[in-house]
């Protein structure tokens, strides 16, 4: 009975790992994707784009080392080569308690998914009428990080920005477009709460995070 028990177990953690691994493989790549787009959004060269390079940056070397922290791997991952196997263990091995009583957890930003998912579908997206869920996705990732700033307390807000708060609204509007596209195409399923821990465990850490509280705010 024994040696069946442990059999069953072991085939109901091997089906564990393989789930974690297809949820990992589909927010890594989908973040390899909207990482990259959003380093290409940059138009003229302005003042603000020149503050905004300098926040983008400061974002880059926390992902760079919380990659190599939090999943206990000891190497440096370049974020546009992070792999299936990082984020599943930056996923799994994140501290949790990093959750404060301001922060995010993935509730929050799959329930700010699925409402404005929603509003689309219902045509309430008054800002763009007759938009689609194509269409759509950028601005709400735009909204979404708006609701991670209000709920973060990041000063997003303000109409003098400084280099912390770019960073800021920079790093909420790649989980938000994350969250965006990942509830778009697998609705609220297991693939949205991966995201939405992925995420979560993002803004906790840069709120924390040395690289944040060496900007200017």
């Amino acid at each position: 009975m024994g040696f069946l028990s442990d059999k069953l177990e072991a085939r109901k953690s091997e089906k564990f790992v393989k789930e974690m691994r297809q949820r990992a493989s589909i927010v890594a790549d989908a973040f390899k994707n909207i990482y990259a787009e959003t380093n290409e959004r940059d138009g003229h060269e302005t003042e603000d784009s020149k503050v905004l390079a300098v926040a983008k940056a400061n974002i880059e070397k926390f992902l760079i080392r919380v990659f190599e922290e939090e999943t206990k791997q000891g190497k440096t991952v370049p974020v546009l080569e992070v792999s299936e196997e990082t984020i599943r263990q930056f996923v799994w091995y994140s501290d949790f308690s990093h959750t404060f009583e301001k922060g995010i957890n993935a509730g929050h930003l799959v329930a700010w998914a699925q409402n404005m998912n929603e509003n689309v579908r219902a045509g309430k997206l008054v800002m763009m009428p007759g938009a689609t869920v194509e269409s759509s996705r950028g601005y709400r990732g735009l909204l979404h990080a708006n609701a991670i700033c209000q709920k973060m307390e990041w000063n997003w807000g303000s109409t003098e920005k400084s280099k912390r708060d770019y960073a800021d609204h920079s790093l909420a509007l790649l989980v938000g477009d994350l969250m965006a596209f990942i509830f778009d195409k697998y609705g609220l399923g297991s693939e949205a709460g991966f995201a939405g821990q992925f995420g979560s465990s993002l803004l906790n850490l840069w709120n924390i995070s040395d690289e944040r509280a060496k900007l200017e705010s």
